[in-house]
């Protein structure tokens, strides 16, 4: 894997940045499984010392990531992976060394236009109300509301999950 050439995040993200046609649409779906195979991009330059300690890590204790909230990775449209800020060290380190699955926290670019109106449409609703239940339960004071909310919440994000999922989004 020592030939891969890897690309620039901040260069890729820009595109999807900028977005000035508003055609491009960031979903957050939180921590999922990748294959990081599939990354293609790093954040920032490597610090040889760290990467060193993990791989020492690794060897002495297996691959264990007890971080993957601090894995950020944009999944873009046409399928590949771009690291977004945090968990360059441990993208390279799973890419190069082969590992098929880790979890990581997933952000979706959606390509607005290869969209018909109606999935436009269905999946502002499903934002809509995936955003509304988080207000409700972050606002929440009372513990016997708050299950209920936390109930709801996850109901709102699996619902927005399986419609991504029905429009092969994911």
């Amino acid at each position: 894997m020592s030939d891969f050439e890897w690309k620039c995040s901040e260069k890729i993200q820009k595109k999807y940045i900028d977005n000035k046609e508003e055609k491009y649409y960031k979903i957050d779906l939180g921590i999922q499984k990748v294959n990081p195979q599939e990354i293609i991009a790093l954040s920032r330059s490597l610090d040889d010392e760290k990467l060193e300690r993990l791989r020492e890590r690794v060897k002495e204790e297996g691959w264990i990531d007890k971080g993957p909230q601090t894995i950020l990775l944009w999944k873009l449209p046409n399928k590949k992976l771009v690291v977004s800020g945090e968990g360059n060290h441990r993208a390279y380190f799973c890419k190069t060394e082969g590992i098929e699955e880790i979890k990581a926290t997933l952000s979706l670019i959606v390509d607005i236009s290869k969209l018909t109106e109606k999935q436009q449409e269905l999946l502002d609703e499903k934002e809509k109300n995936y955003f509304a239940a988080c207000t409700n339960y972050m606002n929440c004071d009372d513990s016997i509301e708050e299950k209920e909310l936390l109930k709801l919440l996850d109901e709102a994000d699996k619902d927005r999950y399986k419609f991504l999922q029905k429009i092969k989004l994911i």
